[in-house]
């Protein structure tokens, strides 16, 4: 080993940084064949830390091994992720509406920070905490609901969606200015009127628009592909 390289575990990281990065900003969309060869050229690297990120990418959902055409970019179910997030969108909408004359002032302070938090992160690109951070917000709003059985339900779909919205990080993150106004909308009603009925209509209409902006984009990446663009991809595979 050369005295000034990096360990293999640096250069791992910095790949796995790489590809993740352009499947979150659209560079790799879903479905797109992760080629060693290329992304080590692209990224100036050996092919051993690409293949050691594209397991770990793997392992967390956001590539997809596929008998006899090797890595892709995971790709979405649209059925599965609309039916859920449609789910969500009215249970957690109820949910919130129930907590909201709960819902302390320090409560809303700390969803508050954690909203200007989100802010930042979006502009760092930092799509996991993103999400990580809009968790804690959407708890912190519903937890002081006292419908129990509403909140069990709530907290299964939730654990189902985080099994299958990998692939819609991206498009989230390019929206997310929009769904962090959403967050202030419904802190300001939160503190003016927590009685009022549009709280509910509000939470669900965020829930929708997450929903919307992921089906508008999805429709490109789930295209029929020409048959020029198999042969091309077929030749591509060929030594």
């Amino acid at each position: 080993m050369k005295k000034n390289a990096r360990p293999l575990g640096t250069k791992t990281s910095q790949a796995y940084e790489y590809v993740k990065r352009r499947i979150l900003d659209g560079t790799y969309s879903p479905g797109h064949r992760l080629v060693l060869e290329n992304i080590s050229r692209e990224a100036d690297m050996s092919q051993l830390p690409v293949r050691e990120a594209l397991r770990r990418l793997e392992a967390e959902g956001y590539v997809a091994y596929k008998h006899n055409a090797g890595a892709r970019v995971a790709e979405l179910d649209p059925a599965a992720y609309e039916s859920t997030q449609a789910v969500i969108a009215v249970l957690e909408g109820a949910a919130t509406a129930g907590a909201a004359p709960y819902v302390t002032p320090d409560a809303i302070r700390k969803a508050e920070e954690l909203n200007q938090e989100m802010r930042r992160r979006r502009e760092l690109f930092d799509a996991e905490g993103f999400m990580d951070l809009n968790a804690q917000f959407h708890d912190l709003l519903c937890s002081p609901c006292p419908n129990a059985h509403l909140m069990e339900l709530l907290e299964s779909e939730r654990s189902r969606m985080a099994l299958i919205r990998k692939p819609t990080l991206g498009i989230i993150m390019r929206h997310a200015a929009e769904f962090v106004e959403d967050h202030d909308q419904l802190l300001e009603l939160l503190k003016t009127n927590p009685h009022s009925p549009e709280i509910q209509l509000l939470a669900q209409a965020h829930k929708r628009r997450i929903l919307e902006a992921v089906q508008t984009e999805a429709v490109a990446y789930h295209l029929p592909r020409t048959e020029t663009e198999e042969l091309l991809e077929i030749e591509a595979r060929t030594p």
